[in-house]
């Protein structure tokens, strides 16, 4: 039985999607295995994601609830899972904004320090120096502050950036 082409382009493109959404969560195929309670293995999801293995609905169902993301996401490539304009992982300098705090009343700046401060005593994670934004994080922000005084690309640490000085 010969695959339709049509058939391999979407398996394919279904794959991209579900391997991007899992890497933007910065989650193993293990990580995802656990979030599931097991209901699709590691290597099920992986076989998924390289489109050599054909996802049922019911699968799609798990892996959607899984990443707390509607079905749809997984068939439109053309959207960016992450809303928030900005590409790659999202990564806040915390020493930015608070350095900028000190030398500026800006009810923007004083909102985006409220909100990371809440994002860091939920999460428990007392580094400091950086905070990494899920994807609905970055997608609020990005909402949130685009027509405020502020600028987020300035308190951004991409890829590249030195984030130690």
């Amino acid at each position: 039985m010969s695959k339709n082409a049509d058939t391999v382009n979407r398996a394919e493109r279904l794959g991209r999607i579900l391997r991007r959404i899992r890497m933007e969560k910065q989650w193993s195929l293990k990580d995802f295995e656990r979030s599931c309670g097991g209901e699709i293995k590691d290597v099920v999801l992986g076989s998924y994601e390289r489109a050599t293995r054909s996802v049922s609905v019911t699968n799609l169902e798990i892996i959607a609830n899984t990443y707390q993301i509607p079905m749809s996401a997984l068939f439109d490539e053309n959207k960016e899972f992450n809303h928030s304009g900005i590409q790659g992982r999202v990564i806040l300098d915390l020493r930015k904004i608070r350095d900028s705090m000190a030398t500026s009343n800006s009810e923007a700046l004083s909102l985006l320090h409220q909100f990371t401060k809440t994002i860091v005593t939920m999460r428990m994670d007392w580094n400091g120096e950086i905070l990494s934004l899920r994807t609905s994080d970055a997608a609020f922000l990005s909402i949130f502050f685009a027509n405020k005084d502020i600028e987020l690309q300035n308190f951004l640490i991409t890829k590249d950036s030195d984030r130690h000085g």
